[in-house]
């Protein structure tokens, strides 16, 4: 059974993956969300856990952007939905899911703000791994 959060994410990434394709297929009655609504979707994705999802998202919209949709390129906004809730993980992985999302954010916006690297910095600091090699090359 998934719990509370999977199932919201599960939820968002369907409502928002059947508003793309009915949008990329001509259908002029999908509205697409802006890129605050795809932010609500990449906080769930976030708290779930699911990086990989959360980084394909940001392409989407990426994509829709080039193809002239308004408002739905990615900001900083959506790295540090990302980003906040990997800072509070516990997770083994979060380090290096947050290194991930910074240098995505870094390679599509040039820059990365002081909240992401602010957060980024606190998931790494917080790794569950024991090594204190691995702590160490989280934090560079």
């Amino acid at each position: 059974k998934l719990s509370p959060i999977e199932t919201a994410s599960k939820e968002a990434l369907s409502f928002l993956t059947d508003r793309i394709s009915r949008h990329k297929e001509g259908d002029e009655t999908a509205i697409l969300p802006t890129v605050v609504g795809f932010s609500a979707a990449l906080v769930s994705l976030g708290k779930s856990n699911r990086i990989d999802d959360a980084l394909r998202l940001l392409e989407l919209m990426k994509a829709l952007s080039r193809d002239g949709v308004p408002n739905v390129k990615p900001d900083d906004g959506c790295y540090n939905s990302i980003l906040s809730h990997l800072a509070r993980s516990q997770g083994k992985n979060a380090a290096a899911q947050a290194l991930r999302v910074v240098r995505r954010m870094k390679e599509d916006l040039g820059q990365i703000s002081t909240a992401s690297l602010n957060s980024a910095i606190n998931t790494c600091s917080r790794t569950t791994e024991d090594s204190k090699i691995a702590r160490r090359k989280a934090l560079e």
